[in-house]
């Protein structure tokens, strides 16, 4: 990480490293978004939250969860740029998680994406989003390997807070 940090600040690129400070209302992430133009960033993150099933139907579901290891990466193209890779972007989103709890759970899913993101003093970052797609893997096992049945759904809420190096001119 150090690395990272010494060759974004000796060279023209701009990168912000940024952490979601509400984990506890949706997912925990570290994320890096590297901006490759003045339009366009590209954002890997990885991070903890909770998988979910239900078992059962009708009304007589119970909900299952089962805290993992969640990994993705996120493209956005920026609309009307002030100071490059800031303000109002659109994009695309894939993510996926894993859990290996007593109910192990996996899922994949990818999606649009849409957000606002406020520079404050060329640095400061605070990143506002939301997704909405579809989960293409879905499986959450209970104890005797029995499978159990998902929403194909998948969707995020972000609050986003970070530090941007580079110049970003």
């Amino acid at each position: 990480m150090g690395c990272l940090i010494a060759v974004v600040m000796t060279s023209q690129a701009q990168v912000e490293l940024r952490i979601n400070p509400l984990g506890f209302i949706s997912d925990f992430h570290l994320s890096a978004e590297i901006g490759g133009s003045k339009q366009f960033g590209i954002e890997p993150l990885v991070g903890t939250g909770w998988l979910t099933g239900t078992k059962g139907g009708g009304l007589a579901f119970t909900t299952l969860k089962a805290k993992g290891l969640l990994f993705g990466v996120n493209n956005k193209y920026y609309f009307n740029p002030k100071t490059r890779i800031d303000k109002f972007y659109m994009g695309l989103y894939l993510r996926g998680g894993q859990s290996k709890a007593e109910e192990p759970s996996q899922f994949f899913a990818v999606g649009v994406s849409t957000g606002y993101k406020w520079l404050y003093r060329q640095h400061f970052v605070f990143d506002l989003g939301i997704g909405l797609g579809k989960r293409v893997v879905n499986k959450y096992t209970l104890t005797g390997s029995q499978e159990v049945s998902n929403s194909p759904a998948d969707g995020f809420f972000r609050f986003d807070v970070g530090y941007r190096f580079g110049n970003g001119g």
